[in-house]
């Protein structure tokens, strides 16, 4: 309610021009999924999730506001220029489900607009879990959940299973996330839930993505093997991560990535260790997921990028317009953070 409210003040400010619109030359939307509402009353990762209409009000919205769409790898090139007064929008999908394809793609193509999807190379091989979305299916039916070594969590309410979502996400945090990951899978196949089915029936294929990727529109980033916190790895694992997942993405669709988008992508998670590591490992823009707009093609920059979330939860035009003036930011950090998480 606070983050909303917070949102429409803003807009409101900016359409009655009490404020002024900070200056900025580009900014980056960050998208998961693309897909219409769920009736689920547990949606954990709603906020990954915006609807197909919601997207084509965005797209008309960022034009309105005299942003242009570009493809992400051309920003070096466009923010090197001296400045013409342009500003540029560039789209991208972290992951790499099929609803990119199936309900995005339709909606960017209406609108003549490129996009980025970020692929997790595992996740479209087949070969690791997604454990969020494992997570969400198990909590959906259970009573009661015992895991991380933890006395048995109540998860009879729905009050109950967000906090337990909510619970388990913040031991994660604590643990080794393969570990975690690891004993999470063979849970949830003890429960009668097969993780590997979740990947097959919410992500890309290999094939699906060599197909996606010829699309005119269509750009493909790497986005690690596995989907681990870079942070947390040593710098020989972080350089496999990266290097692998573009490796695998390249000899799919003959041209290996120069763009890259670090796993969740927030200050913990994404910092100057693991932007030296990309830029050595062939990169030449790499994202995170640190709310903001960008004002500089400052070269260290261009591989630590902030992005805006396309938030499942505030899904209306004038919050798009609140954010562009890049008031939200400026004045309340704690406001952009929690926006800008995807």
């Amino acid at each position: 309610m606070a983050i909303g409210g917070a949102l429409e003040a803003v807009a409101l400010a900016a359409r009655l021009k009490i404020v002024t619109a900070q200056k900025h030359r580009s900014v980056i939307f960050t998208l998961h999924h693309v897909c219409a509402d769920r009736p689920d009353r547990f949606q954990p990762n709603a906020h990954l999730a915006v609807t197909p209409q919601f997207l084509d009000m965005v797209l008309a919205t960022v034009r309105r506001n005299g942003w242009k769409p570009v493809p992400l790898d051309q920003l070096p090139e466009l923010l090197s220029r001296e400045d013409n007064g342009d500003r540029y929008a560039a789209f991208t999908l972290d992951d790499g489900y099929r609803n990119n394809k199936s309900e995005a793609l339709p909606v960017f193509r209406k609108h003549g607009v490129p996009f980025t999807v970020f692929v997790t190379s595992g996740f479209m091989k087949r070969n690791h879990s997604i454990w969020w979305m494992t997570l969400e299916e198990i909590l959906r039916e259970r009573k009661s959940l015992a895991f991380g070594g933890g006395a048995s969590i109540k998860t009879e309410s729905m009050l109950d299973k967000y906090a337990a979502f909510d619970r388990i996400s913040a031991y994660l945090e604590s643990t080794d996330e393969k570990q975690f990951v690891n004993e999470l899978d063979a849970h949830a196949r003890a429960l009668g839930v097969d993780p590997m089915s979740i990947v097959e029936r919410e992500v890309l294929s290999s094939d699906d993505v060599a197909v996606f990727s010829r699309d005119p529109l269509v750009s493909i980033g790497a986005h690690t093997v596995r989907h681990l916190n870079l942070a947390k790895l040593e710098p020989e694992h972080v350089a496999r991560e990266m290097s692998e997942s573009a490796d695998d993405l390249g000899l799919l669709t003959g041209q290996r990535p120069t763009l890259f988008a670090y796993p969740y992508g927030r200050r913990g998670a994404a910092c100057r260790r693991e932007f030296e590591i990309a830029a050595r490992c062939g990169f030449d823009v790499a994202v995170t997921t640190r709310p903001g707009l960008i004002e500089t093609s400052d070269s260290v920059k261009m591989l630590a990028l902030p992005r805006i979330s396309l938030n499942g939860y505030f899904q209306k035009s004038r919050y798009i317009e609140a954010l562009l003036t890049g008031l939200p930011f400026k004045f309340a950090g704690a406001l952009g953070q929690t926006v800008g998480n995807g």
